[in-house]
């Protein structure tokens, strides 16, 4: 936090431009999707959203049974494991020289599938 908090009238304008790089980041993302690309590399989309949508919540589930976490608890650190990539991972490859193109793909497919996966780790955990 800032010594003496945000000056007055910052707060506005900080909250603003973060939704506005929230939604760009989407754009951006939209925006590199090609039918080529999703198509590109099936193999290693499969493999990520299998890891990120499947396994860490697996993993994460163990660990809460592990330590003896409360069910809330538990159930909101699985649920935050299930959730698919940010988008936001789409703009660090593509400033960092990586695989935009691919990182779009990943993402967009992580978001499609996250749709059946999170269902399916809800009504786990809802017994």
């Amino acid at each position: 936090a800032l010594a003496g908090g945000v000056p007055p009238g910052a707060s506005g304008l900080l909250r603003g431009l973060s939704q506005a790089s929230l939604a760009t980041g989407l754009l951006c993302v939209g925006a590199a999707l090609t039918p080529g690309a999703m198509a590109d590399r099936m193999p290693t989309q499969a493999l990520t959203a299998g890891f990120k949508l499947l396994l860490m919540p697996a993993i994460a589930m163990g660990l809460a049974a592990l330590t003896g976490l409360e069910p809330l608890a538990a159930a909101t650190a699985i649920l935050f494991m299930a959730q698919p990539t940010a988008s936001t991972a789409y703009v660090q490859a593509r400033a960092m020289g990586g695989d935009a193109p691919l990182m779009a793909a990943i993402i967009t497919g992580q978001h499609v599938a996250a749709l059946a996966t999170l269902f399916f780790w809800a009504m786990l955990l809802a017994g």
